[in-house]
C-alpha cells in the first residue's frame, strides 16, 4: 500500500516538475526516503532471520543438554556415583568431538556396560564405554556388539582385569582385538561369536588372551560353530603341553 502511494506521489511531482524546476529536488528527496525505507525493511528482515536462527541453535543446544542429562540419569539409577558420571560425561563429549559421534548415545551405551559388569572401579566405566565405541569403529561392528563383547571378555578374564586394573585392561583388550581382526582378516562380530562359543575354556587351561585370540582368529575364518570350538580346544591343549614341556 505504501509503495503505491509513493509511486502516485512520484507521478504527481514529476508532472509538476515540468512546470517548476524546484520540484526536482523534492523528487530526489523522496527517492532517498524510499531507499532508506527499503534498506530499513531489509535490515529488519535480516535481523528477524538472525533472531530465529539464534533461537533454533539455542533450542538445539538445550535439547542436546536435556538428552545428555537424561542419559546420565539412567546410568545413575544403577548406583553410579556423581564423580563417575562426571568422568563418563566428559569422556563421551571428548570422544564425540574427536570422532564425530553422538555423545548422548555413547553415554547410553554405558548403561549396558554397567548392567553387565557391576562393581567397576574408578574411571573404568568411562574407559569401557569409550573403548567399546572405538573398537566398533576399528572392527566394522556396532557399539552394542562391542559392548556385549567387552562383557563376555571381562567374564572370561576378570582375574587379569582386576590384577592390572580394569581401565588399563580394557585398553589392552581394545588394542589386541583390533590387531587380531586386522591380522586374521575377520571382524568384531565374528571375534565376539568365537569367544562366546569358546567360553572360558582357554582361561581354565591357563592360556593367555593373546594365544586364544590367535587360535580363534586362525580357525574362525576356516570353520564355524562346534568344529571351531573343538579345533581351538585341541590347539590350546597342544599349546599348554608345549609350555609344560618347556619348563625347566
Amino acid at each position: 500500500m505504501t509503495g503505491d502511494r509513493i509511486e502516485k506521489l512520484f507521478f504527481m511531482i514529476e508532472l509538476l516538475d515540468r512546470v517548476t524546476a524546484p520540484s526536482k529536488s523534492a523528487v530526489d528527496s523522496i527517492k532517498k526516503i524510499q531507499k532508506a525505507v527499503g534498506n530499513a525493511a531489509m535490515d529488519i528482515t535480516t535481523g528477524t532471520t538472525s533472531i530465529y536462527g539464534g533461537f533454533a541453535m539455542l533450542e538445539k543446544a538445550s535439547r542436546s543438554a536435556r538428552e545428555m542429562d537424561k542419559a546420565l540419569g539412567e546410568v545413575a539409577s544403577l548406583g553410579v556415583t556423581d564423580a563417575e558420571l562426571k568422568t563418563l560425561g566428559k569422556a563421551a563429549k571428548n570422544f564425540a568431538l574427536e570422532f564425530g559421534e553422538d555423545a548422548t548415545a555413547i553415554v547410553r551405551s554405558a548403561y549396558d556396560i554397567q548392567s553387565a559388569i557391576p562393581g567397576l572401579g574408578e574411571g573404568a566405566l568411562a574407559a569401557f564405554t569409550t573403548n567399546s565405541s572405538l573398537l566398533a569403529k576399528a572392527t566394522k561392528s556396532t557399539a552394542d556388539e562391542m559392548t556385549s563383547y567387552m562383557g563376555t571378555m571381562y567374564n572370561i578374564f576378570e582375574a587379569d582385569a582386576k590384577k592390572i586394573g580394569q581401565a588399563e585392561w580394557v585398553e589392552q583388550l581394545t588394542g589386541k582385538t583390533a590387531k587380531a581382526v586386522e591380522m586374521f582378516k575377520t571382524d568384531g562380530p565374528k571375534m565376539k561369536q568365537a569367544f562366546e562359543s569358546f567360553g572360558s575354556i582357554g582361561a581354565v587351561m591357563n592360556v593367555g588372551m593373546e594365544e586364544q585370540m590367535a587360535a580363534l582368529g586362525v580357525l574362525q575364518g576356516k570353520m564355524g560353530g562346534r568344529q571351531c570350538r573343538y579345533r581351538a580346544k585341541k590347539f590350546l591343549h597342544q599349546t599348554r603341553h608345549r609350555r609344560y614341556r618347556a619348563q625347566p
